[in-house]
Parts: C-alpha cells; structure tokens; sequence
C-alpha cells in the first residue's frame, strides 16, 4: 500500500510540474511575443496605436477585477473551450484540422480584442499562442481548460500592472 501510494504521489507531482512547466512557458511566450510585436510595429510604422480599453476608464478593483477574472473566463470559455472543441468536433482531426482550428479560434479572439488595428495584430498573436496551449494541454491529457485560463490571468495580471505603473493609472 505504501509503494502504491508513493507512485501516486509521484505520479500527482510530476503531472502538477508539468502543466506548471506548459503555463510558464506559454506565458512568457505571450509576454515575449508582446514585447516583439509592439517594436517591430513601433520600427515599421513609426509609432504603435494600442488603443484605450473600456477598463482604463475604472478604478484598480473594478480593472483587476475586469481584466483578472471575468475576462479569462469569459474568453477561455467562448474562444478556446468552446470554439476548440467543436471545431476539432466537427473536422475530426484531419491531417490540418489542428492548424485549421487554433487559427480561427485566434481570429475570433482577436476581433474581440478590437481597440486599434496595432492590438488586433498583437491579440491575434496571443489567440495563437493560447488556442496552441490549449491543443498541446488538450492532446496530453491535462486540464486545457485550466491551462490557458492560468496563462491568461498570469497574462492579464502582469499586463495591467505594467501599463497601469507605466501610465501611472495605479497606486
């Protein structure tokens, strides 16, 4: 019963730093990836247009709130559960349906993202990267779901305390 329990135990931990392993690494994917797009667009075009949110509008609870909870839910939700899977329902893993499904999941992420054409391009880069997390949790059997709402929030949270600090809209 003892050697059972330790082989659970083990079992538990390694799949736990595992998917802790996937959301750091898709998280500072989406943050480098960021940081990418803002420069080259900053080189390309002079200058770089990431709008206003409708939350920059609130107080610090009401936008952590916003942007730290509702939002990851909401998105993971409509964009990556439920789009992915009846997306990969529907076109039963052909030979493209990954790429296929992880491409109009990003689209539809990014139109819903629309505060200037720059945060479009930048939103659609970071629909790819989360609707990717999701296939790759999804395909080794862990809790996709949980997975990219992690890396969201862990997203959202860092995002708005850097533009907040930097724009002097916190504290």
């Amino acid at each position: 019963m003892e050697l059972a329990y330790s082989r659970l135990n083990h079992m538990i931990d390694f799949a736990t730093r595992t998917e802790l392993r996937i959301v750091t690494t898709f998280t500072f994917l989406l943050l480098i990836s960021d940081r990418i797009l803002y420069y080259l667009l900053l080189l390309f075009t002079g200058s770089v247009d990431l709008g206003t949110p409708f939350y920059f509008d609130l107080n610090i609870i009401d936008q952590l709130f916003l942007t730290v909870i509702i939002g990851p839910i909401f998105e993971t939700v409509i964009f990556h559960f439920i789009l992915i899977e009846l997306l990969l329902y529907l076109f039963r893993r052909n030979q493209f349906c990954n790429y296929f499904v992880i491409i109009i999941s990003a689209l539809l992420f990014s139109a819903s993202h629309y505060y200037s054409f720059d945060y479009l391009i930048i939103a659609f880069t970071g629909g790819v990267i989360l609707s990717t997390a999701y296939i790759v949790a999804k395909f080794r059997n862990m809790l996709p779901f949980a997975i990219v709402f992690l890396i969201h929030v862990t997203y959202n949270l860092i995002s708005l305390l850097y533009y907040g600090l930097k724009n002097g809209m916190l504290f």
